[in-house]
């Protein structure tokens, strides 16, 4: 997720089509109120500046799974058009959305290996998706199998 840092500097007016700020997308897309928005962003700044916006506003209740998953959908695929090509971020957006479309795992389940993901990276790593949930022994490596099969299908048909 990106981070939003200033709360005080963050202007509140319409944002561009091709917004990636997490909290800007969230407003737009009316699941949080510009209040809530501005609550978050300052505790982020003040109190929490190495956790998620996204983290805060479901810990919180103003937004629940679905809608952060949604939001970081929305976040990726505005990044896309922005950089061009299906960075690894998507794929593994993608891959969790057809976990969850199968059965295998829960947006729950999702939601905290990408997590976990994003804190790998910011230490400087990186781990895959499924890898993540395999060691959590959410999927098995049949699972993940079959899931990368449909995954590479999916993004053929949007090339």
């Amino acid at each position: 997720m990106v981070r939003e840092r200033n709360p005080e500097k963050i202007e509140m007016s319409e944002p561009q089509h091709e917004e990636v700020l997490f909290g800007r997308i969230a407003r737009v897309n009316g699941y949080i109120s510009k209040e809530q928005l501005i609550e978050c962003l300052t505790f982020q700044a003040k109190e929490a500046p190495e956790e998620f916006l996204g983290d805060i506003l479901l810990g919180r209740g103003y937004l629940d799974l679905e809608q952060v998953l949604s939001v970081l959908l929305i976040q990726q695929e505005n990044l896309e058009r922005q950089v061009g090509g299906i960075d690894r971020r998507r794929r593994d957006i993608l891959f969790g959305n057809l976990c969850i479309k199968r059965g295998f795992a829960d947006m729950e389940d999702v939601y905290n290996a990408l997590r976990q993901q994003a804190v790998h990276e910011r230490e400087g790593g990186y781990r895959q998706i499924g890898e993540i949930l395999i060691k959590q022994e959410k999927l098995t490596d049949e699972q993940v199998a079959e899931i990368l099969e449909e995954q590479k299908k999916s993004m053929k048909k949007k090339v």
